[in-house]
This record gives C-alpha cells, sequence and structure tokens, in this order.
C-alpha cells in the first residue's frame, strides 16, 4: 500500500483534533449553490446568479425601499430549495408582522421552519445567531438591521454609547462571515443610510467597516422615478414604484457598479399583489428575449392557454397564478440574457445611482407612465 501524502498525514491528523469542519483538504473546499434574490433583474446584476448560500451579503438603503422584504423573498427561495432546513429572524427593529412574514414566506413554515428572535441587544444578537447556524439547521438569516441594533452598554445606562454599535459589530461581523461559511448559511444583514454631516456627499452606513470588510456582496437600494397608482376606497393612493438598486461590492464573481431596477409593490393589492413585481419582470425580460413573444395586446408562449394571453393584466395573473411555469420562464430568460447582462443590469459611475438610464427600459414594459 502507497504510504500517505505528507501533507494528508497532517490533515488526518488536524481533521481528527479540529473537526472535518475546520480542516480539509483545499480540493474538498465546498461549492455551494446560489439561490434567486426574488427578482431577475437583480440575479443578472450580482453576476451569479442570486444570493450566494455560504456567504454574508448586506443590503442598505432610505427607508421603505424594500430591503426587509427582499429579504424576506430570498429566504422564501432558500427555503423552497432547501425544504428540510429553516431559516433565523433576528428583528432587532422590532417591525415585522406575522400577517407580513406570512404573505411572502408562507403561514405554513412559521410553525416549522422559521425561527423568529427580538434581541434586547447586539451581544445577544451574537449568541442567538451563534447557537442557530451551528445548529446546521438554518440555511438562512436575516438581520434587520445593523443600524438598529443597539449594545448592552446603552441599554443599561441613561447614557448614549458613542461607536458602541460599529465596535460590537466589529465583532459580530467576522462572527457572521466566520460561521455562515462553514455551517452553509446565507447571511442577509439589512442596513440604513445616513446623512454625511462632513458635507462631502457621500453613502453613510452604521456599525462601521466591519460589515464591509465581511460581506461578499453589498447591494445599495434606493426608490427610483416610477410609481403605481390605485383607486382605494374613493382616494387615489401611490400602491408602489420603481426600486434601483447598485451592486457596490462583488467577491461571489461578478461585476461591481452594475445596477437593475423592479417594481416593488409596498401596499397589498388583487392587482398587483405585494413585494417584487417578478411577473413584470418576466413579461418585460421575456419579451426582450423573445422567449415571451409579444404582439401589440397579446403574449405568445406555448405554455400559455391556446399560446397566448390578451393583455399585461391577464398575462401577470396567469404567471402569479402558475409558479412552475414563473419558475420555468425565469430560468429561460436569465438563461438567454446571461450574456447580455448590460442590457439589463449597465455599471454605471461607481460614485453615483443616475436612474435615468436604467429608468428607460422599464418605460417599453407594461406599465404606462402616469
Amino acid at each position: 500500500m502507497a504510504a500517505k501524502p505528507e501533507a494528508q498525514k497532517i490533515h488526518d491528523a488536524m481533521a481528527e483534533k479540529f473537526g472535518p469542519r475546520s480542516v480539509m483538504m483545499a480540493s474538498q473546499m465546498p461549492r455551494y449553490p446560489k439561490y434567486s434574490t426574488g427578482s431577475i433583474s437583480l440575479d443578472l446584476a450580482t453576476g451569479c446568479g442570486g444570493w450566494p448560500s455560504d456567504r454574508m451579503v448586506e443590503v442598505f438603503g432610505a427607508e421603505q425601499c424594500g430591503k426587509t422584504t427582499l429579504g424576506l423573498l430570498g429566504m422564501s427561495n432558500f427555503l423552497d430549495a432547501q425544504p428540510k432546513r429553516g431559516a433565523l429572524i433576528l428583528d432587532t427593529e422590532h417591525k415585522l408582522d406575522v400577517e407580513w412574514l406570512a404573505t411572502l414566506v408562507g403561514e405554513e413554515r412559521l410553525d416549522k421552519r422559521i425561527i423568529y428572535s427580538q434581541p434586547d441587544d447586539i451581544e445577544q444578537a451574537c449568541e442567538i445567531y451563534k447557537e442557530a447556524v451551528k445548529s446546521g439547521f438554518v440555511c438562512f438569516v436575516l438581520f434587520d438591521s445593523i443600524a438598529s441594533a443597539i449594545t448592552r452598554k446603552s441599554m443599561d445606562t441613561e447614557k448614549d454609547e458613542m461607536t458602541g454599535n460599529a465596535r460590537q459589530m466589529a465583532r459580530f461581523a467576522p462572527i457572521m462571515a466566520n460561521l455562515t461559511a462553514k455551517y452553509q448559511c446565507c447571511t442577509y444583514a439589512v442596513n440604513q443610510t445616513r446623512d454625511d454631516v462632513a458635507g462631502f456627499h457621500r453613502i453613510i452606513t452604521p456599525g462601521g467597516h466591519a460589515p464591509k470588510h465581511n460581506a461578499v456582496m453589498r447591494v445599495y437600494l434606493k426608490k427610483a422615478k416610477g410609481e403605481v397608482f390605485e383607486d382605494i376606497n374613493g382616494e387615489r393612493v401611490k400602491v408602489g414604484g420603481t426600486v434601483a438598486a447598485k451592486i457596490v461590492k462583488n467577491q461571489a464573481g461578478g461585476i461591481e457598479g452594475r445596477t437593475c431596477q423592479w417594481w416593488f409593490m409596498s401596499v397589498r393589492t388583487e392587482k398587483w399583489g405585494f413585494g417584487v413585481d417578478q411577473a413584470e419582470e418576466i413579461a418585460r425580460l421575456g419579451a426582450m428575449t423573445s422567449i415571451v413573444t409579444r404582439k401589440g395586446a397579446w403574449y405568445h408562449h406555448p405554455s400559455l392557454p391556446d399560446g397566448k394571453i390578451c393583455g399585461a393584466d391577464q398575462f401577470s395573473a396567469h404567471i402569479k397564478a402558475h409558479p412552475e411555469l414563473q419558475a420555468q420562464l425565469r430560468v429561460a430568460i436569465i438563461e438567454q440574457l446571461r450574456d447580455r447582462v448590460s442590457e439589463v443590469a449597465p455599471v454605471q459611475n461607481p460614485n453615483d445611482l443616475d436612474e435615468a438610464p436604467v429608468a428607460e427600459l422599464f418605460r417599453q414594459g407594461v406599465f404606462g407612465e402616469e
């Protein structure tokens, strides 16, 4: 019998002492899949097809631009893909409600697959995170949010603790990056933006530099120009609009600086639903790739009733009612656009998020301008 190479001998000894998750041969480094973010446009912009299933990502932006909703849609896709695993929500903002959660991830999952926590402080959030992720059960963590996580010292004293959040995140962020990779779990960290009081017009995010360094992908969200209105109980109400996204950091295989947009519905209606309007993305991007052929008001595809449907609303309703068709079209669209990403997610100036070039794509879609 041939003698083991020296490296293999050292590996075997260390693996026995420290565990196979801590020591392995380089050829055994795991390669995990990516799962959809909840937006086809953003999946293309990432360059890898979605969120990595073993890394930390940070999504930041101003209030009400869909950061948490995007995280919950991603969570739902992870749970679909890994039916024997669950998810953890660290709600330091204490804003989530059960109806919102059930709408986006499914009510049947709330009792069996989703652990919900309202930590008192960052230190407690860190301990809960470690306990849950090390169990191996959790495949997705929604940490909402870095900015609102208060320190234990601030809770116990009447005085504000300057830089306390940043100092605690300097400890917590590396732990998240470490465990999310080791236990195959995507950590989706939500953050906010702050005004640059120094006057340099920079995008400032709380938590110090640690979240930036430890996240493999950082996505900046902001409201764009598109708007959708509905008449509700005699009042004209804004129910949604476009959200612009920019990949400001990407170590998952894509190009930094890519921008994209999608329609985001912030008020649930029977017509538009809630969250990212994936049916609109399929109609618009499907027509761009000729996977769905649009002739006047008619949409043509072999899987549609009689091969065609008349009207954008009817097409959207059919797509939403048939998730298996939606998934089939999504895969086909991404495959067709893999070499044409710049048409959907062009690279823009790294210091700017100019909405005009991307917004133009939406004016060619199923929505008319208000």
